[in-house]
């Protein structure tokens, strides 16, 4: 007969540990052990398999995260990059005033202090008190370093209110240039118009000039039938009719009524023909204004009329003599540059290749709100009998009639400079 003890579950296993363990453990919890054995086993194998699943499942999720986070970096690498890159000043200010964030531009500007951070602050406190976008205009500086900014704040543009409070984002863009073209182009057509006017009056009153001049000297010819009176009263018209002819000679050249005798030169050589002239504009006041040339003799050669431009510089000396008080220079100098658009339009020309020449003084300068009317005929800064108010009028008239253009620069105390721009082709 079969031993009963293999019949069970795991009977070979229980006769195989019945000797060793029988002394310990009675068959029926023998089997029980195994069973113990068996469903720790199989707890171990799923413990086990859990803490796989986990282990990746974590690693996955780690790896998802990692990948959002560098995707949310690079997203706003990406605007910031934009940012940096834009024109504009692009602020983030809380509400007292502090810097929470800024792109490159405003970090350069403000950083470095060339622009007051005041106004954009009472703009930021306007826009959290009232809890609405904002619009301004803020002007920062003053005469040649005023600039001009549109700004634009607007409250919490992004996400909740931070630890440090609410916030307002400002946006400002530079309008200085833009309104300093937009000035130099309307002033360009004013003085267009105004020679178009000028131009039509100055022709008629030439006409009744030359009809008074050649009366007032056929009766000079007859002198002797005359009394030494009506001798002196001829003599008067004569030369009044004359005075007001050269008038009327520089009205037409302002308008560009004047015929040009172009002919090929350069403007090296057109100032130091002009050099005789300039020393003797001079005068007594040589031993205190000092020229100074800087003419660039590699300029190609010009079509122009060298009595017409020769006559424009002079005019430019002689303001810039008197514009010296006491000891000072004037430079006069050549150059060549490429008018982009934005800088050809302001002076009312076609953009390219223009050569220039230059007259640079040190003296008073102008102040701002006079620059806009320097170019008016009879407009003057000079003490009343000093000056017709014609000579700035005459060099901007010649400047045009050779299709160029006249550019001036100044501030009160730094002096003056007027460049007339003449096209290379």
């Amino acid at each position: 007969m079969s031993d009963p003890r293999l019949a069970r579950p795991y009977g070979a296993a229980s006769a195989f540990l019945a000797g060793p363990l029988g002394t310990f453990v009675s068959p029926g919890d023998l089997e029980g052990f195994w069973v113990f054995v068996v469903g720790t086993a199989a707890l171990l194998l799923l413990a086990g398999a859990l803490l796989v699943f986990l282990f990746i499942h974590d690693r996955r999720m780690e790896k998802a995260e990692r990948d959002r986070l560098e995707a949310l970096a690079a997203t706003a690498a990406q605007y910031q990059a934009l940012a940096d890159h834009s024109p504009d000043l692009i602020l983030r200010l809380d509400a007292k005033g502090a810097i929470v964030l800024a792109n490159a531009r405003a970090a350069a500007q403000f950083g470095s202090g060339a622009l007051s951070i005041e106004p954009w602050k009472g703009l930021a406190r306007k826009v959290l008190e009232e809890r609405r976008p904002v619009a301004d205009e803020v002007r920062v500086g003053a005469g040649m370093d005023l600039r001009i900014f549109e700004v634009r704040a607007i409250p919490e543009p992004i996400g909740p209110i931070g630890p440090g409070g609410a916030t307002a984002l400002l946006l400002g863009r530079d309008l200085t240039r833009e309104r300093e073209l937009q000035a130099q182009l309307h002033q360009s057509q004013k003085l267009e118009a105004l020679g178009t006017l000028v131009g039509g009056v100055s022709h008629d009153f030439n006409n009744l000039l030359m009809a008074v001049l050649g009366a007032a000297q056929v009766l000079q010819l007859r002198k002797e039938d005359l009394s030494e009176t009506q001798a002196r009263s001829i003599d008067v018209i004569l030369d009044a009719a004359r005075r007001g002819r050269d008038v009327v000679s520089q009205l037409m050249n302002f308008s560009r009524r004047t015929e040009l005798q172009r002919i090929p030169h350069t403007l090296d050589v057109l100032l130091r023909e002009a050099e005789g002239l300039f020393n003797v504009a001079l005068g007594d006041r040589s031993r205190q204004v000092r020229l100074i040339w800087s003419p660039r003799p590699s300029l190609e050669s010009l079509r122009l009329d060298p009595g017409q431009m020769g006559q424009a510089l002079l005019n430019l000396v002689v303001n810039a003599r008197d514009a010296i008080e006491g000891e000072g220079r004037i430079t006069l100098s050549t150059g060549q540059d490429f008018l982009d658009d934005g800088r050809a339009l302001a002076l009312g020309v076609p953009p390219g290749s223009y050569q220039f020449v230059s007259v640079e003084d040190t003296g008073r300068g102008l102040p701002p709100e006079l620059l806009p009317r320097i170019f008016e005929p009879f407009f003057t800064t000079k003490a009343p009998g000093e000056g017709t108010g014609l000579g700035l009028a005459v060099v901007h008239g010649i400047a045009k009639s050779h299709g160029g253009a006249v550019e001036v620069r100044s501030a009160e105390g730094q002096g003056t400079d007027f460049r007339i721009w003449l096209p290379e082709a």
